[in-house]
């Protein structure tokens, strides 16, 4: 079971996330774990600071980074995951399982004063500077889901359940949220195409930089379909060669890449 965590500023997301999974027994992704498994795929500190949860500038935007952080974070994110239960907050996680039955998704919210207040008590500043500090958060929050999943993360649609936690206590959560889990629990919840669909984009992008445009990836089963376009024929079996050599790939379509224009004027 994959338990998705979204939350809003000064709503304990976190600590209800911790005290999920020790309830449940789940794993849990906190920030401190997150970066250490991405430096471990060569994404360094720096990277993460200006990434995490943060609407990247106009020259990031542009930056070849941004999508090398994307690309290993989902990879991140879907190793952890393919571990067994487990509870993730917010970085996207509730887009990147959407369509699994087996996934729960939950976002908190509260009023903003109550937010605010709680903000407040956990920074130990006033309820001015609060405020400040969580409309900053959640100006962050709504570009990254912005620039990196063209969405936004209040959407509804997102999330299987919403929970107001102004009148709950943190317990009280925790248990509305275990009892959607035993509801969900016996629903399929294989990630292994996703995981297969990430290794694959990584691996022709980085580092084999496999000269594949316009790349798009779908996966069923480990019978993989590729689409794109190539400057040059031979690159078409460059594609199929490196995808073939991951594990758990069982066939390899690419039909739907597009070969070089062939220029017939004149003839």
């Amino acid at each position: 079971m994959i338990v998705t965590i979204s939350r809003q500023p000064g709503c304990q997301g976190e600590e209800i996330a911790k005290k999920l999974a020790s309830k449940m027994g789940y794993i849990y992704l906190d920030g401190i774990l997150l970066k250490e498994k991405l430096l471990e795929h060569q994404i360094p500190d720096s990277l993460f600071d200006r990434y995490d949860e943060k609407k990247p500038g106009y020259w990031a935007n542009l930056s070849k980074k941004t999508e090398l952080y994307l690309n290993n974070l989902k990879m991140v994110i879907l190793e952890f995951a393919s571990q067994g239960d487990c509870v993730l907050v917010g970085r996207g996680t509730q887009i990147l399982f959407a369509g699994i039955p087996g996934v729960v998704r939950v976002r908190i919210t509260a009023p903003k004063l109550v937010c605010i207040r709680q903000l407040a008590k956990e920074q130990d500043c006033s309820e001015k500077e609060a405020e400040k500090i969580m409309r900053q958060i959640n100006n962050e929050r709504k570009g990254f889901y912005r620039t990196f999943f063209n969405t936004n993360l209040e959407s509804n649609e997102l999330y299987d359940l919403i929970i107001n936690n102004h009148y709950l206590n943190i317990d009280k959560v925790v248990d509305v949220i275990s009892s959607l889990i035993e509801v969900k629990k016996d629903m399929d919840c294989s990630i292994d195409d996703l995981i297969l669909k990430k290794k694959e984009i990584k691996n022709i992008l980085y580092p084999k930089k496999t000269p594949l445009y316009d790349l798009n990836v779908e996966v069923n089963k480990g019978d993989v379909i590729l689409s794109g376009s190539v400057l040059v024929k031979e690159n078409i079996d460059l594609c199929r060669t490196v995808i073939m050599n991951i594990p758990g790939v069982t066939n390899v379509h690419t039909e739907k890449i597009i070969p070089p224009h062939v220029n017939t004027f004149g003839k």
